[in-house]
């Protein structure tokens, strides 16, 4: 298994954060999914006034994980979940 963090993606800018990560073939799905929870929390926090924790950003990840997995039971589509989260399910355990 690659690792999550490869070559391809280290490079996240300023406006990847905000729009997203384009150039990139593999994981494309993932990592702006990431990145959307991120934004998220760090907002959330900011409402909160709370400092964000990487622990608790994690818990949340996989929290999302297993609704997906959840819902791709339900759908029969477990091939396709595990492709999107393969790079990050043994950060995830």
């Amino acid at each position: 298994m690659d690792s999550p963090l490869s070559n391809e993606v280290k490079d996240i800018f300023f406006p990847d954060v905000f729009f997203g990560k384009f150039n990139i073939n593999k994981d494309f799905m993932i990592i702006n999914h990431i990145l959307l929870l991120a934004q998220f929390y760090s907002n959330r926090c900011k409402l909160d006034k709370k400092e964000p924790s990487l622990d608790v950003f994690k818990a949340k990840l996989k929290a999302s994980y297993k609704l997906e997995l959840y819902v791709a039971r339900k759908n029969d589509v477990l091939a396709k979940h595990y492709v999107k989260w393969d790079a990050f399910i043994s950060i995830l355990s």
